[in-house]
């Protein structure tokens, strides 16, 4: 059995402060688990019930297993449903230096709020290939758990960086691509990779002081009457054509 203080620790990880202080986020579910634990990643305990193990053995090995009760995975866990395991992942180096993107595309984040739409984001990004995402300091944290549920796992395969963005954008020599309402159509904006792409705040889009280091505005064609597009679909929407040209 899980003592009280293991569980409270555990507990103490839904906290951003807590996370960061002690290093490490939860996973939770089966299904995400499953990639994490597939993974490069430094996995610190698995908190699993029998009968989980028994249908999964392979992992028995991995890390630390501690077996556990329905009830006790189900304190640990924030999910309503499918509450069989949770994995205690230590987070990722955060040493960065802006020349690895010289010869890649990548994509930054100015104050995503929504730790869904982060995760969606960086799922995305996982499947087109794109290895790093910037976020402004003030982007939602991408070790949340919502935002790793929203993931499934891409967490594992995409490095999440936090920088001031203006000291980025200074120290950075590639065109940069910024996500507009009134920006120039996809279809008819000349492209080029390596490059990187703004994505601005749900609400009020890319900070003005941003905009200088804006090479080009760029919008995805609006045809009916919705205001505007969720922050990730339009990524996934502007990185298809990027990536496609």
């Amino acid at each position: 059995m899980l003592s009280k203080r293991n569980i409270q620790f555990l507990k103490s990880l839904k906290d951003k402060a807590s996370r960061y202080s002690e290093g490490f986020f939860l996973v939770e579910g089966s299904k995400t688990a499953i990639e994490i634990l597939n993974s490069n990643l430094h996995i610190e305990a698995i908190y699993a019930t029998n009968e989980w193990c028994n249908i999964f053995p392979k992992y028995k090995n991995n890390a630390k297993l501690f077996l556990c009760t329905q009830n006790e995975i189900e304190q640990i866990s924030s999910l309503k449903s499918t509450r069989d395991i949770v994995v205690q992942v230590a987070m990722k180096d955060k040493f960065f230096k802006y020349n690895h993107l010289k010869s890649e595309f990548t994509i930054v984040l100015d104050e995503i709020q929504d730790p869904g739409n982060l995760g969606t984001i960086i799922r995305i990004a996982d499947w087109y290939g794109i290895k790093n995402i910037v976020c402004s300091e003030n982007t939602a944290d991408c070790y949340n758990n919502k935002c790793i549920q929203a993931t499934m796992g891409s967490i594992a395969r995409v490095n999440i960086f936090y920088e001031d963005l203006i000291d980025f954008f200074e120290a950075n020599q590639l065109p940069v691509y910024g996500a507009f309402m009134d920006g120039i159509a996809l279809k008819n904006a000349s492209l080029n990779t390596p490059s990187i792409l703004i994505i601005g705040n749900e609400g009020k889009g890319i900070n003005e002081n941003l905009h200088p280091y804006i090479t080009k505005k760029i919008s995805i064609k609006r045809f009916g009457e919705a205001e505007s597009l969720n922050a990730a679909i339009a990524t996934a929407i502007i990185c298809d054509h990027f990536l496609n040209v």
